[in-house]
C-alpha cells in the first residue's frame, strides 16, 4: 500500500495489476486503469488512454489522491490497529 500511497500523492493517474485488492480499491475510486501486467498490448493500451485523455487523467489522479488523504493513509492505519 505504501507504494500506491506515494504514486497517489504526486497526483498522476496510473496503472495497475487487475487484483482482488485494487479492484476493489479502484471500483470504491476509480482513480487507476487496472491492467494484466503479463499483456503488453493492454500496458500499453492503457498508457495511450491516459495520455490520450489528460483531462481524465488529472481527475483520476486527483481522485487518487483525495481516496489517499480520506481512506488509505498511515494515520487511519494506525488507528484501526491501535
Amino acid at each position: 500500500m505504501a507504494k500506491r500511497q506515494e504514486e497517489f500523492k504526486i497526483r498522476g493517474a496510473h496503472q495497475a495489476s487487475d487484483s482482488p485488492l485494487r479492484r476493489r480499491i479502484g471500483a470504491d475510486t476509480g482513480c487507476a486503469l487496472l491492467i494484466n501486467p503479463l499483456d503488453p498490448d493492454a500496458i500499453a493500451g492503457a498508457t495511450d488512454h491516459l495520455l490520450s485523455h489528460p483531462e481524465e487523467a488529472e481527475e483520476m489522479g486527483k481522485r487518487g489522491l483525495r481516496v489517499v488523504e480520506q481512506k488509505y493513509n498511515w494515520e487511519r492505519e494506525k488507528k484501526k490497529r491501535s
